[in-house]
């Protein structure tokens, strides 16, 4: 079994005096990407990075199968410079183990991890480059499942159908049925690449609405209509995106409803109350930055970078919380 996480990386860029002159992402980035290809895998921090007995520090991971070896590469297009861990194991991990492999990934980021590759000068013709490897998401939607044999018991595969527009992005087909409206042999939307769809799970990418970059879609979520999910936003739990309505940035939405020609961007969330059964519907022309939470109504409404809005119960919940935490 092979596990796989996508990493994208950002860069700074240095005069030679060591001044800072910009930072770097997507397609910025990926214009050094050769100068990056040539210098970073052939340095020790780089190659220290391999050691996965040194990356996941429990002897239960090494010694019963569930991790057998490590690899880690990077990779480049015209729009984008990223890494890809795999983790290959002579047993197939259950969801949980997975989620459990992806906790220990993000102490390792937490740890640093990804900082350490900033210190290895690369030298480009405008001055110093360094770079980082980035880790957006949390541990439940680390590992991507890589293998595309319809015997593996995944429920779809990207197919060559280019989409008539975007020609980066390919349809999708399920291996399987899944929930009650795709059955085996359907096709569905576009991704650009196979992390844009979780292969667990009833989430999909219905006919015309795409998934790209490092957006993905995972657990039960659904784009239907003409929805896009790009950038590094998260599409989880049962959440529904409709219409035109768009997610990117850092944008994580779970366990909502979102319609017509909405726009969530930044690191904007919405998400049902924790422990709560309502969830958000965010319709017309909103535009979402902020934090919405519980069972929150809003149209042609505009939530800034900072602002909250939350269901009369969870503002209570956060309220009482906020008074614990002073009298503590």
């Amino acid at each position: 079994m092979k596990l796989t996480v996508y990493i994208p990386f950002s860069g700074k860029l240095e005069d030679r005096l060591g001044n800072p002159v910009r930072e770097l992402y997507g397609e910025d980035l990926a214009v050094f990407q050769n100068a990056v290809l040539e210098r970073l895998p052939s340095d020790p921090a780089f190659v220290f990075s391999k050691d996965f007995k040194e990356f996941i520090n429990d002897p239960e991971y090494h010694e019963n199968g569930k991790v057998k070896k490590m690899e880690v590469c990077i990779k480049g297009s015209e729009d984008s410079l990223y890494g890809e861990m795999s983790f290959y194991s002579d047993i197939a991990l259950t969801r949980g183990e997975q989620e459990e492999l992806g906790r220990r990934m993000d102490e390792q980021f937490l740890k640093g991890w990804g900082e350490r590759f900033r210190g290895i000068p690369i030298t480009v013709e405008e001055g110093i480059l360094r770079i980082q490897a980035e880790n957006p998401y949390t541990s439940q939607f680390l590992m991507d499942v890589q293998d595309y044999s319809e015997d593996s018991h995944l429920k779809y595969k990207v197919t060559e159908h280019l989409h008539p527009k975007f020609p980066k992005l390919r349809q999708i087909q399920a291996f399987r049925d899944i929930g009650s409206s795709v059955r085996k042999g359907d096709l569905g939307g576009y991704v650009e690449r196979e992390w844009n769809l979780d292969q667990q799970g009833d989430s999909w990418i219905h006919p015309e609405a795409v998934c790209r970059e490092f957006a993905r879609v995972q657990m039960d979520a659904q784009l239907f209509g003409n929805s896009a999910a790009e950038g590094q936003a998260m599409v989880s739990g049962r959440a529904q995106i409709c219409g035109n309505s768009i997610l990117q940035g850092n944008a994580y939405v779970s366990d909502a409803r979102i319609e017509d020609d909405v726009l969530i961007t930044g690191d904007a969330i919405v998400q049902k109350a924790p422990g709560g059964t309502g969830i958000p519907l965010i319709c017309g022309k909103s535009r979402i930055q902020g934090t919405v939470v519980g069972k929150v109504r809003l149209k042609d409404e505009v939530v800034a970078a900072g602002e909250n809005r939350m269901c009369s119960e969870e503002k209570r919940a956060d309220k009482d919380r906020k008074k614990g935490e002073t009298e503590r």
